[in-house]
C-alpha cells in the first residue's frame, strides 16, 4: 500500500488499472488519466491531478514515487 506521506505518480491509464486492482478501490473506474495524477494516503487513498499539489497543498515539495518503481516494490513484498 501506499505509505503515509509518499506520492506515487499515475501517468497513463494502465497504471490507475493497476492501481485500482492492487488496492481494490472500485472508485477509480470513474476516473480517466489525462494528465499526470498523484495517489497518496490521508486516511483513504486519494487520486488527484499532479497540477494540484501546489504551494498550500500539505505533500508539495515531496517528489513523486514513478509509479512502476512503486508496483514492483509492492509486487516484491506481496503487498
Amino acid at each position: 500500500m501506499i505509505k503515509s506521506g509518499q506520492l506515487v505518480l499515475i501517468e497513463n491509464q494502465d497504471e490507475l488499472n493497476l492501481l485500482a486492482e492492487v488496492t481494490g478501490s472500485l472508485a477509480l473506474d470513474c476516473l480517466h488519466i489525462d494528465e499526470p495524477y498523484v495517489a497518496y494516503m490521508d486516511e483513504v487513498l486519494i487520486v488527484i491531478p499532479l497540477k494540484q499539489i501546489d504551494e498550500t497543498h500539505f505533500l508539495r515539495g515531496i517528489k513523486p514515487t514513478l509509479f512502476r518503481k512503486w508496483y514492483k516494490k509492492i509486487k516484491e513484498i506481496g503487498r
